[in-house]
């Protein structure tokens, strides 16, 4: 455990344990950002199919997400953000859930809170999907749930099948009013 200095300065310097080295610690501030996407769905005679997607440049597959640009709220952001990296349009049917993490970016210490929603396909977005996307897939349940990356983006998938379960048991409307 690092202890302040003896002499109660009240800089960023520490003591190491069993040393008498001075090491500078750099207190990072944190950043907030707010992001939001869409675990985006459609119905073919084989099941239900989930939309991923793989970044340019990445291996790391995930849903289709980004920041909530000025004038945005968190939906509105979720559907650009699908016809932009997923090359789909659809339909918000309801809220997932958000998550939460830490990253650091450019020496920057950043919380980020994204929030999902379910969402049917309506159609392939005109000009498909954007620059940002490598590739796109269609998938069953386990399969999308095997090829997501991140262990908060299967739990994400795993509430939006719920959820969709849920929906299929009584109609449901456009965010997740009933009918």
């Amino acid at each position: 455990m690092d202890k302040a200095p003896a002499s109660g300065a009240g800089d960023a310097s520490s003591i190491l344990a069993g040393s008498t080295k001075k090491v500078k610690s750099k207190k990072l501030k944190v950043k907030r950002e707010f992001s939001a996407g869409g675990v985006v769905f459609r119905r073919e005679p084989e099941g239900v199919l989930w939309l991923v997607v793989k970044p340019k440049g990445s291996e790391q597959w995930r849903f289709p997400k980004g920041k909530i640009e000025k004038g945005e709220n968190s939906a509105q952001t979720a559907l650009r953000e699908v016809k932009e990296e997923g090359g789909a349009e659809a339909e918000i049917k309801e809220k997932i859930d958000s998550i939460k993490y830490f990253f650091i970016q450019n020496g920057q210490r950043i919380f980020k809170t994204v929030t999902f929603y379910l969402m049917e396909y309506i159609q392939e977005a005109q000009g498909g999907f954007c620059w940002e996307t490598e590739e796109i897939a269609w998938l069953p349940f386990e399969e999308a749930k095997e090829k997501l990356a991140f262990k908060n983006e299967k739990e994400i998938l795993e509430k939006g099948k719920e959820v969709l379960e849920g929906c299929q048991s009584g109609r449901m409307d456009t965010l997740g009013e009933r009918a």
